[in-house]
């Protein structure tokens, strides 16, 4: 999963905006008060409800003992971590009393997952959009809850204060925003129970507004103005996802440019005194839509033949693929991929799992900041649409010469190839743990692990690459900020070799929204307990089929179990006759139907082994290409 933004465009066009800290708001907006009302309370910080732990003796026991203690009497972090790693007693626990282990691993899954949050992001604003992925963690449902849990614990205490900034808590807040609150009737009193959505909802509000009153997104009418949409927007841009802000920074360059683009084209036609084209300036000048402006300023460049102005002005105008154009664009991905990350370590390992899995690549409009996704309902790799029309910007190129350009299409592939790499790790990843019981309707299951081992393999392939060609080399450096390129560098491979542990702080950094592996674990044992109830009888007729297999003979038993419909049919199960669906698949189904939710906790322990496995194999190519010592 890539998110991107480019951090450079706010600002590019005009150099005028200095640095801001963001978050300050203008005058307040009467639709903010209703929101008030919406307000979460406190949340519960009480131990966990069930039956008390009867356990035998022995070590196992004792230790199961004392961890279900501390989880529930204090929910201490430390415990829950020690609980997670501790294998053996975990199966322990999970024999003698499978309902208590479900439990626990529950809370210790939560619990964990807020630590490792605290530990990750140190800024801010990342923790506080990690926190609201996190909302339905008891500790994690309010700034009050959460708080309450780091000062119930010293382990946490170094925490407070980023958690307290990131909770928009009154006395963390700037003059000027608490200005803009107190105008809307939002006092330090009212503020102080709000739960953390309804304080972030309430700055997006008054953002929003401050945004409307410069005319954001809109031609600038003059250069005061485009200071003030660009300082608003700097002031605002983190309160909003990473792609609202991707979008904001895409219509304040759009308007920017087209601004310059105006003054710099009555500036040519006055030196060159046409006449002519005047009426058309003037029209362009007339209108507020960027992209209408931008539209007949091409016009006006092209007859005037100013030829870095008029690829600028050209490419600004958004160019849209036609069904045939991305097929076309999709059949050459999939059939030049392979032959572009061959002799590198990622390349060989994709060889041998796409030699028993379909390669499948799509190019599409995404909406929002990616640059690509692994698509898991559908097994298939997506690319934006957006990241083709980038390269056809920077080229210079119309869809139709850049299909025709056989250097163009495979310096294209070559700068896309390492984010094939990464979500290919993860279609590797999934299809794992889907043979491990995932259930077929998950649809994602990203955790930050995943994601760091993803970003690990995306790394090392751009060093090797770029060591094995100058070509590819030069390209990346060229193409870095294009392709919203944050995941290259020998720095990064170095930090990887050298410290593992602010590498995945690194990685994660673009991730505050995915649950940590633990997280993922708690939330599908939520889910899942209403989910078991209403599947019984699913559970009662896979049963049935897996005995009248079992009474099959060999060579029958041996075709049913991996020929037939597979895990991703079973996305729309219902449609699928049982006795089309192989035993294997048969089998994972009946393990994540079962109440006791064994595949969640293989699924924990497989994927922790994986990232350890992958993380030193890719140190250790690190080391052997050359760039540690």
């Amino acid at each position: 999963m890539r998110k991107g933004i480019h951090a450079l465009i706010l600002f590019s066009a005009l150099a005028l905006v200095p640095a801001a800290r963001a978050g300050r708001f203008v005058r307040g907006n009467a639709a903010l008060k209703p929101i008030v009302g919406l307000s979460v309370g406190a949340g519960s910080l009480n131990p966990l409800q069930g039956e008390k732990l009867d356990l035998d003796s022995g070590l196992g026991g004792l230790a199961s003992r004392n961890y279900a203690l501390e989880i529930e009497g204090a929910a201490s972090p430390a415990a829950a971590k020690a609980f997670l790693d501790d294998k053996e007693t975990r199966a322990w626990l999970q024999r003698n009393s499978p309902k208590r282990h479900r439990e626990l691993f529950f809370e210790a899954a939560g619990l964990e997952d807020l630590r490792l949050t605290l530990d990750t992001y140190e800024d801010p604003d990342l923790l506080r959009l990690a926190l609201i992925a996190r909302y339905s963690i008891e500790q994690a449902r309010s700034p009050q809850a959460l708080l309450a849990w780091i000062d119930s614990d010293p382990t946490l205490a170094p925490y407070r204060s980023r958690a307290t900034a990131a909770f928009l808590e009154w006395e963390t807040l700037e003059a000027q925003q608490r200005k803009g609150l107190e105008e809307n009737d939002l006092t330090a009193e009212i503020w102080a129970p709000l739960s953390l959505h309804t304080r972030q909802e309430a700055f997006r509000i008054l953002g929003k507004h401050a945004l409307q009153k410069v005319r954001f997104g809109l031609i600038p009418r003059n250069r005061d103005e485009a200071v003030q949409q660009g300082q608003v927007l700097s002031d605002t841009l983190d309160i909003f996802d990473n792609n609202e802000r991707y979008d904001l920074i895409e219509k304040h360059s759009r308007g920017i440019i087209t601004y310059n683009k105006l003054r710099e084209a009555r500036k040519a036609l006055e030196e060159l005194s046409d006449t002519e084209l005047m009426p058309l300036l003037t029209r362009a000048e007339e209108q507020t839509d960027p992209e209408e402006a931008l539209q007949l300023l091409s016009q006006i460049f092209d007859q005037i033949g100013v030829a870095d102005t008029k690829e600028i002005a050209r490419v600004r105008v958004k160019k849209s693929f036609t069904p045939q154009q991305r097929e076309a664009l999709s059949r050459f991905l999939n059939s030049n991929i392979f032959a572009e990350v061959a002799g590198t370590q990622a390349g060989e390992m994709l060889k041998k799992f796409y030699a028993g899995h379909a390669l499948k690549i799509d190019v599409e409009p995404i909406d929002g900041a990616a640059t690509a996704n692994y698509d898991p309902r559908n097994d298939r790799i997506i690319f934006n649409e957006r990241i083709a029309n980038t390269f056809l910007n920077e080229r210079g190129l119309t869809i139709e010469t850049f299909l025709q350009d056989s250097n163009a299409l495979h310096d294209f592939i070559a700068l896309i190839a390492p984010t094939f790499v990464h979500e290919a790790t993860h279609q590797t990843q999934i299809h794992a743990i889907s043979n491990r019981g995932m259930p077929p309707k998950t649809g994602n299951w990203y955790d930050t692990m995943m994601e760091a081992e993803a970003y690990s393999r995306e790394v090392l392939y751009r060093e090797e690459k770029g060591r094995m060609s100058e070509h590819h080399r030069l390209l990346f450096i060229a193409g870095a900020e294009m392709m919203d390129d944050t995941h290259g560098g020998v720095d990064r491979a170095k930090l990887l070799h050298d410290d593992q542990k602010e590498f995945q702080r690194h990685v994660l950094g673009a991730y505050s929204k995915v649950n940590s592996l633990p997280g993922m674990a708690r939330a599908w044992l939520h889910h899942g307990q209403v989910r078991l109830k209403e599947n019984r009888e699913t559970r009662q007729v896979i049963s049935a089929e897996l005995r009248r297999r079992k009474g099959l003979s060999p060579r029958a038993q041996t075709e049913h179990e991996d020929k037939g419909t597979g895990w991703l049919a079973w996305t729309v199960e219902s449609e699928n006759p049982i006795a089309t669906i192989k035993t294997s698949a048969l089998r994972g189904a009946q393990r994540f139907n079962d109440e006791d939710q064994t595949w969640v906790y293989e699924i924990y322990d497989y994927l922790q082994t994986r990232y350890q496995t992958t993380k030193q194999e890719v140190m250790n190519r690190i080391q052997d290409i050359g760039v540690v010592r």
